[in-house]
Protein backbone atom coordinates (compact mmCIF):
# COMPACT_ATOMS: atom_id res chain seq x y z
CA UNK A 1 0.00 0.00 0.00
CA UNK A 2 2.87 2.77 0.77
CA UNK A 3 4.54 1.79 -2.24
CA UNK A 4 1.66 3.35 -4.36
CA UNK A 5 1.19 6.32 -1.53
CA UNK A 6 0.80 10.00 -3.23
CA UNK A 7 3.13 11.20 -0.51
CA UNK A 8 6.60 10.90 -2.54
CA UNK A 9 8.04 11.59 1.40
CA UNK A 10 6.36 8.03 2.08
CA UNK A 11 7.47 6.47 -0.52
CA UNK A 12 11.39 8.10 -0.07
CA UNK A 13 11.50 6.69 3.22
CA UNK A 14 10.19 3.56 2.31
CA UNK A 15 12.74 2.80 -0.15
CA UNK A 16 15.74 3.58 2.20
CA UNK A 17 14.17 0.61 4.46
CA UNK A 18 16.26 -2.16 3.93
CA UNK A 19 13.27 -4.64 5.46
CA UNK A 20 11.57 -3.79 1.98
CA UNK A 21 10.79 -6.59 -0.61
CA UNK A 22 13.83 -6.56 -3.76
CA UNK A 23 10.45 -6.15 -6.13
CA UNK A 24 9.54 -3.39 -4.30
CA UNK A 25 12.37 -1.83 -4.27
CA UNK A 26 12.76 -2.73 -8.32
CA UNK A 27 9.39 -0.79 -8.61
CA UNK A 28 10.10 2.48 -6.29
CA UNK A 29 13.61 2.64 -8.38
CA UNK A 30 11.14 3.52 -11.37
CA UNK A 31 9.11 5.69 -9.54
CA UNK A 32 8.76 9.30 -11.16
CA UNK A 33 10.60 11.27 -7.80
CA UNK A 34 14.43 11.60 -8.69
CA UNK A 35 14.24 11.00 -4.97
CA UNK A 36 12.51 8.13 -4.53
CA UNK A 37 14.43 6.24 -7.58
CA UNK A 38 17.66 7.46 -5.16
CA UNK A 39 17.19 6.09 -2.23
CA UNK A 40 15.83 2.60 -3.80
CA UNK A 41 19.06 2.23 -6.18
CA UNK A 42 21.02 2.96 -3.14
CA UNK A 43 19.37 0.52 -0.53
CA UNK A 44 22.50 -2.12 -0.16
CA UNK A 45 19.51 -4.59 -0.17
CA UNK A 46 18.75 -4.03 -3.96
CA UNK A 47 21.29 -6.76 -6.13
CA UNK A 48 23.31 -5.79 -9.24
CA UNK A 49 20.87 -8.00 -11.22
CA UNK A 50 18.24 -5.44 -10.74
CA UNK A 51 20.68 -2.44 -11.44
CA UNK A 52 21.56 -3.85 -14.90
CA UNK A 53 17.79 -4.02 -15.74
CA UNK A 54 17.15 -0.52 -14.59
CA UNK A 55 20.65 0.82 -16.48
CA UNK A 56 18.40 -0.72 -19.78
CA UNK A 57 15.57 1.18 -18.88
CA UNK A 58 13.91 3.45 -22.06
CA UNK A 59 13.54 6.19 -19.30
CA UNK A 60 17.27 8.44 -19.23
CA UNK A 61 16.35 9.52 -16.09
CA UNK A 62 16.01 6.05 -14.34
CA UNK A 63 19.34 5.08 -16.14
CA UNK A 64 20.93 8.84 -14.59
CA UNK A 65 19.73 7.78 -11.12
CA UNK A 66 21.97 4.53 -11.28
CA UNK A 67 24.61 6.36 -12.46
CA UNK A 68 24.60 8.52 -9.55
CA UNK A 69 24.69 5.64 -7.35
CA UNK A 70 28.86 5.49 -6.55
CA UNK A 71 30.77 2.83 -7.21
CA UNK A 72 28.72 0.39 -10.27
CA UNK A 73 29.09 -3.04 -10.85
CA UNK A 74 30.89 -4.40 -13.89
CA UNK A 75 27.77 -5.42 -15.66
CA UNK A 76 25.77 -2.10 -15.74
CA UNK A 77 28.82 -0.86 -17.10
CA UNK A 78 28.83 -3.39 -20.06
CA UNK A 79 25.15 -2.04 -20.35
CA UNK A 80 26.16 1.87 -20.63
CA UNK A 81 29.56 0.84 -23.29
CA UNK A 82 26.63 -0.01 -25.64
CA UNK A 83 24.01 3.17 -24.75
CA UNK A 84 23.55 5.35 -27.44
CA UNK A 85 23.74 8.52 -24.89
CA UNK A 86 27.49 9.41 -24.69
CA UNK A 87 26.96 10.85 -21.24
CA UNK A 88 26.65 6.85 -20.50
CA UNK A 89 29.14 5.55 -22.61
CA UNK A 90 31.38 8.05 -21.15
CA UNK A 91 30.99 7.23 -17.41
CA UNK A 92 31.34 3.09 -18.71
CA UNK A 93 34.96 4.39 -20.09
CA UNK A 94 36.05 6.00 -17.29
CA UNK A 95 35.33 2.80 -15.59
CA UNK A 96 36.15 1.94 -11.70
CA UNK A 97 38.65 0.06 -9.76
CA UNK A 98 37.58 -3.31 -11.54
CA UNK A 99 36.93 -2.43 -14.78
CA UNK A 100 38.69 -2.60 -17.94
CA UNK A 101 36.95 -0.50 -20.60
CA UNK A 102 37.00 -2.00 -23.81
CA UNK A 103 39.27 -0.54 -26.27
CA UNK A 104 36.15 0.53 -28.70
CA UNK A 105 36.25 3.80 -26.90
CA UNK A 106 39.13 4.43 -28.78
CA UNK A 107 36.82 4.99 -31.96
CA UNK A 108 33.62 6.60 -30.32
CA UNK A 109 31.88 9.04 -32.28
CA UNK A 110 32.15 11.39 -29.30
CA UNK A 111 35.00 13.04 -28.16
CA UNK A 112 34.47 13.27 -24.54
CA UNK A 113 33.85 9.33 -24.30
CA UNK A 114 37.36 9.26 -26.27
CA UNK A 115 38.63 11.82 -23.65
CA UNK A 116 37.29 9.25 -20.74
CA UNK A 117 39.08 6.57 -22.08
CA UNK A 118 41.95 7.88 -22.56
CA UNK A 119 42.13 9.63 -19.22
CA UNK A 120 41.67 5.51 -17.68
CA UNK A 121 44.83 4.27 -16.53
CA UNK A 122 43.28 1.02 -17.12
CA UNK A 123 42.80 1.85 -20.86
CA UNK A 124 44.63 -0.71 -22.97
CA UNK A 125 48.16 0.78 -24.06
CA UNK A 126 48.27 -1.23 -27.57
CA UNK A 127 44.65 0.48 -28.43
CA UNK A 128 45.51 4.16 -27.36
CA UNK A 129 48.67 3.81 -29.51
CA UNK A 130 46.73 2.21 -32.25
CA UNK A 131 43.93 5.14 -32.06
CA UNK A 132 46.65 7.58 -32.66
CA UNK A 133 48.44 6.00 -35.66
CA UNK A 134 44.88 6.01 -36.67
CA UNK A 135 44.44 9.85 -36.45
CA UNK A 136 48.42 10.01 -38.31
CA UNK A 137 46.81 7.85 -41.47
CA UNK A 138 43.52 9.77 -41.48
CA UNK A 139 45.58 13.26 -41.79
CA UNK A 140 48.22 11.61 -44.34
CA UNK A 141 45.54 10.56 -46.15
CA UNK A 142 44.03 13.79 -46.06
CA UNK A 143 47.35 15.74 -47.02
CA UNK A 144 47.99 13.02 -49.43
CA UNK A 145 44.54 13.67 -51.61
CA UNK A 146 45.19 17.38 -51.19
CA UNK A 147 47.75 16.70 -53.23
CA UNK A 148 46.78 14.80 -55.83
CA UNK A 149 44.17 17.19 -56.68
CA UNK A 150 47.31 19.49 -57.11
CA UNK A 151 46.74 22.30 -54.07
CA UNK A 152 49.90 22.94 -53.21
CA UNK A 153 51.18 22.31 -49.09
CA UNK A 154 52.29 25.64 -47.61
CA UNK A 155 54.59 25.65 -44.43
CA UNK A 156 53.81 28.71 -43.46
CA UNK A 157 50.53 31.03 -44.11
CA UNK A 158 52.74 34.17 -45.30
CA UNK A 159 52.74 31.95 -48.78
CA UNK A 160 49.24 32.03 -49.37
CA UNK A 161 48.21 34.66 -51.92
CA UNK A 162 45.88 37.06 -50.93
CA UNK A 163 42.81 37.24 -53.57
CA UNK A 164 41.26 40.59 -53.16
CA UNK A 165 37.69 40.99 -54.02
CA UNK A 166 36.02 44.44 -55.32
CA UNK A 167 32.83 45.44 -54.14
Amino acid sequence: ILIKDESATVRRALAMNESVSVLNLYTLAQDDDELVRSNAIRNRKLPDLYLVMLAKSPRREVKLSVANKGFLPNAVLDVFSKDPDPEFRKLAARGNLFYRPSDKFCFDPDEDVRASYARNEKASANALALSIKADQAITYGIVKSIEDIGIPIVDDITDIPLIRTTT
